[in-house]
């Protein structure tokens, strides 16, 4: 078994492979990433493509590739050898494959896996299937090459096509079953689950086979089939753990810093025939705790563009509070209504109104804010109050206290009302329902950079690691940051070096120890946090955008610090009688910009 296991290891690159599930970087030789065993803010889980291995520092576990795939996805070891064999080429031994096939989850996997290929040969070669064929190519314009991307296959209406087939091939009845494909007749029998459907199937990460997705050809007057059916729950697939298409999207979700989720299989499709291949589906449903957390192995970006049916706008509000809940961004993409009512009808009819819409999809806020102020009278008061809970209730769930801070401090400016009376409110929304996110512990760190007491310290970190990436942001943070709002002093102190130098400054000054700014600078450089503010952007033109709403941010944040700490100095003087100090306190409020 060790002379197997040691071919198959040389065939892989163990960076490449765990690369799949976490976002890792350079480290000198090494590679490292944040450990997916367990939560952490510093990068201490470490791979080595020289040595074929992998430790965590921080919950100190380790091992080799089939280790990894063993706890990650909660395999046994055969049906790890059983999937590296299939992805490497390596041919298993009589004994070997007999152990493998002892499994019943490597049995499924080979059935459903014979299945997807023989609904795809139904489609292509069978007489029956001329509809089907007309419907994909020509109804939903697929290109040949697409349906042998996707496997997209067709099962005729007979009763028990698959059954016969998989019981010529020397598969049990049971498996069957087990496997989703196969059920029991109430008089005695069995009868394929499937029948008359165009058939999709539906992979893991890793891109094997564990279940279908089958839509109707024609449809049921009656309306007692559904339109479209799944595989049923089984030791291989479950709905909500899975996203259609993410086995070809993981690389360019990495590459393009986001993920684009959609709602059906056909949007997916389309897409990544566009060329947009950072897309994935949720497959008609809202996504799920176990989706969102599968997606940020790759990313903490979550674009959504789901329909604009009931259905579709509710399944978006359920995923958007787990996302939420998850620490992810979510961005709303939105399909102007008089084009298109989803992304595969979209790129069908105008290719480029869909890469805008992509292109401008909108903070979740200001999508929240446009929804629920559309049409609303606000001089109305109860129209007013209406508004004012809802999107109340929204901002609650950001997990960010800067941006709840920005928004309430948004509609207040909306409303013309006071954020204090807003606060208030606030406090009574969450008392009356559990708050959408969770408090983290604060790291302990002695690094004067890395202060976690207030979130604006990653946001002032997080703009300094762009502009000494991309020196062309310095210009246009300089001339809009307040400096006196970066939280710390050492932020401060680059910063201003920075204003003096003309924003001459990056890098190159890792080494300099003649300036107490400088060295802490190179403190900067030197560690993790370098890497860990430049690991959401990777695109000088989204920093740019990025950056430009963090200042706007970290500016409010000061602004509204301020304007609470003045208004509290005042009632001091105003108690104490002192008007000399009352009137420079005044002043001080009237030179705060907004």
């Amino acid at each position: 078994m060790s002379k197997v296991t040691e071919e198959i290891k040389s065939r892989l690159d163990i960076v490449s492979l765990i690369g799949e599930y976490v976002q890792l970087k350079p480290a000198g030789v090494n590679s490292k990433g944040r450990c997916p065993f367990h939560n952490e803010r510093t990068p201490s889980f470490m791979v080595s493509r020289e040595r074929q291995f992998w430790h965590c520092f921080g919950c100190n576990t380790g091992g080799d590739v089939f280790d990894f795939l063993m706890k990650i996805e909660n395999l046994e070891f055969v049906e790890v050898l059983k999937m590296l064999a299939d992805k490497t080429g390596v041919k298993l031994e009589d004994n070997e494959r007999v152990e493998t096939n002892k499994n019943e989850k490597n049995r499924l996997l080979d059935i459903v896996r014979l299945a997807a290929k023989f609904y795809h040969k139904v489609l292509l070669d069978s007489p029956q299937s001329a509809a089907a064929r007309a419907y994909v190519l020509e109804d939903r314009a697929l290109a040949p090459h697409a349906l042998d991307e996707w496997q997209i296959g067709y099962i005729t209406e007979s009763w028990d096509t698959l059954t016969q087939f998989l019981l010529k091939k020397g598969f049990g009845i049971n498996d069957m079953v087990n496997a989703g494909l196969v059920m029991q007749k109430q008089g005695g029998g069995w009868y394929d689950r499937f029948r008359g459907r165009i058939m999709f199937p539906l992979s893991d990460a890793q891109g094997n086979v564990v279940g279908f997705t089958g839509r109707l050809l024609k449809d049921d007057p009656t309306g007692q089939q559904g339109k479209y059916v799944n595989t049923p729950q089984t030791s291989l697939y479950d709905k909500s753990k899975l996203l259609y298409g993410l086995h070809y999207a993981k690389s360019a979700i990495k590459e393009k810093g986001f993920v684009v989720v959609v709602e059906g299989q056909m949007d997916v499709i389309a897409c990544h025939e566009y060329g947009m291949r950072n897309v994935v589906a949720s497959s008609g449903t809202a996504l799920t705790v176990e989706q969102v957390r599968l997606l940020k192995r790759f990313t903490s970006q979550i674009y959504l563009a789901f329909d604009a049916d009931a259905a579709g706008q509710l399944a978006a509000r359920r995923g958007i509070d787990i996302a939420l809940a998850e620490g992810m961004i979510v961005r709303i993409i939105t399909i102007p209504q008089q084009i298109a009512k989803d992304p595969d009808e979209c790129i069908r009819k105008d290719p480029d109104v869909w890469k805008q819409s992509v292109e401008n999809a909108r903070p979740l806020m200001e999508y929240y804010f446009e929804i629920f102020t559309f049409g609303v009278d606000l001089n109305d008061a109860q129209a007013r109050t209406n508004t004012t809970k809802q999107l109340i209730r929204e901002i609650i769930k950001l997990p960010d206290p800067i941006d709840r801070e920005y928004w309430l401090d948004k509609l207040a400016h909306l409303l013309g009302v006071s954020v204090s009376v807003l606060k208030e409110q606030l406090k009574v929304e969450l008392r009356r329902s559990k708050p959408h996110f969770a408090v983290q512990k604060p790291a302990q760190t002695s690094n004067p950079l890395v202060s976690q007491e207030d979130p604006a310290h990653k946001i002032g970190r997080q703009i300094l690691a762009w502009c000494l990436k991309y020196p062309s942001l310095w210009t246009e943070v300089l001339t809009s940051i307040k400096i006196n709002a970066l939280p710390s002093i050492a932020l401060q102190n680059i910063f201003s070096a920075a204003q003096e130098a003309q924003g001459k400054i990056g890098p190159q000054f890792k080494n300099a120890k003649d300036e107490s700014h400088e060295i802490m600078l190179a403190e900067f450089l030197s560690n993790d946090l370098f890497e860990s503010g430049n690991e959401d952007i990777d695109e000088e033109n989204e920093s740019h955008r990025s950056a430009r709403e963090l200042v706007t941010r970290l500016n409010v944040w000061y602004t509204t610090r301020k304007r609470q700490e003045l208004a509290r100095n005042m009632e001091e003087a105003e108690r104490a009688g002192d008007f000399v100090r009352m009137q420079s306190i005044s002043e001080e409020l009237k030179q705060l910009i907004f």
